[in-house]
């Protein structure tokens, strides 16, 4: 008898083992991507790309550099394209989730890199008094020798700045010097396999220095700029490059999904995420009642203007408030927030501060 109840309880004993064994949660395997920590995790911010992206900011160790009340550092105030903050500025300042310090290592008029489009310009081999005086300020140059000069891991060198790869997110913006500098070239496609790779390159690099989660944005419809749809007194000939430049657009943002799918290697932990900054600005440009249905859900204002600039709001004129939103000349007839465009190729900051919103939602759904 004691054999036979003793025999009923072991089954029952595995049964029950079984049936847990069966229904408890089975944990995920790791993924690539797992070190993102949300956007309210990030706590600094390394920023690469040309003007759209640029606040003027110097990362030498003799310039203040950003802090929990300097979350920006040394940067400009009006030294941005867009005559008032930037995406950059908003995202570190308005649409954090946390304290977030910004290392923004753009520059105006880079490219991914240089001789990736013109090989004469190559400064493999040169010595450095040549190097000095033709530094390519491209990604390759912001990432390796900006980057790597001040903020390298523990085995390439002494760190100056304290980061870790989980609480960091790097954000990437070039493409539109790339696509001016590709215009009337006859070997288009192999010049974006070129670019490809110096992006993959940089990208690794990265990634081997410590970085793990990367946001990289496209390039927006060049080809309704005012220079290319004769709004800003170009004349015939940038409106005639307009198919020619959008063709290169739609090349060079080809390579963003093989970017997130194929830079790293399978396994990796990095986190790859793309904004397509090119749909953004074709929802903005829809019409005004749109697109002020959208930018109220960022501004209190309303865009005026979708197809002009105003000359007067294109280059700093001394004035004690340019660079700031509310900056106005009367021979605009409304404040430069009033307009999409601030020149014939750059936004104004009111299309700037969409960017930042729509970022920081993605960023949030992450």
């Amino acid at each position: 008898m004691h054999s036979l109840f003793f025999s009923l309880a072991l089954l029952f004993t595995i049964l029950s083992l079984l049936q847990s064994t069966l229904t408890a949660p089975v944990p995920a395997p790791p993924t690539a991507g797992s070190s993102w920590p949300g956007w309210d995790g990030i706590e600094k911010l390394f920023v690469f790309g040309a003007s759209y992206t640029s606040t003027g900011f110097q990362s030498g160790i003799q310039a203040p550099q950003p802090s929990p009340s300097n979350p920006l550092g040394n940067h400009l105030r009006g030294n941005t394209a867009s005559n008032g903050p930037n995406f950059i500025t908003y995202l570190t300042t308005t649409f954090n989730a946390s304290l977030v310090q910004t290392y923004n290592f753009a520059y105006p008029g880079a490219q991914v890199d240089t001789p990736a489009i013109d090989p004469s310009k190559s400064l493999v081999g040169k010595d450095p008094a040549y190097k000095r005086d033709h530094y390519p300020n491209d990604m390759t140059a912001q990432m390796t020798n900006q980057f790597g000069d001040h903020f390298p891991p523990t085995h390439m060198g002494e760190r100056t700045v304290d980061w870790t790869g989980d609480t960091s997110l790097w954000i990437s913006f070039f493409g539109i010097n790339d696509v001016l500098a590709m215009l009337h070239l006859h070997n288009m496609d192999v010049a974006l396999d070129r670019i490809y790779d110096a992006y993959r390159a940089n990208l690794n690099f990265a990634y081997e220095a410590g970085a793990r989660n990367f946001l990289l944005l496209n390039t927006p419809p060049m080809e309704i700029m005012p220079k290319y749809t004769g709004r800003a007194g170009h004349g015939d000939g940038e409106v005639a490059n307009a198919p020619e430049v959008k063709r290169i657009v739609d090349g060079y943002n080809a390579l963003f999904p093989r970017l997130a799918a194929e830079a790293f290697a399978s396994g990796s932990s990095a986190k790859v995420m793309v904004f397509d900054f090119h749909a953004l600005v074709r929802e903005m440009q829809v019409g005004l009642a749109a697109t002020n249905t959208l930018v109220r859900q960022f501004n209190s204002h309303e865009i005026r203007n979708l197809t002009d600039s105003c000359p007067w709001y294109t280059h700093a004129d001394g004035s004690s408030s340019w660079g700031e939103e509310d900056y106005f000349d009367e021979r605009c007839g409304t404040g430069v927030g009033g307009y999409f465009w601030l020149n014939d190729s750059h936004p104004s900051w009111s299309v700037h501060k969409v960017l930042a919103g729509r970022i920081a939602e993605m960023l949030w759904g992450a």
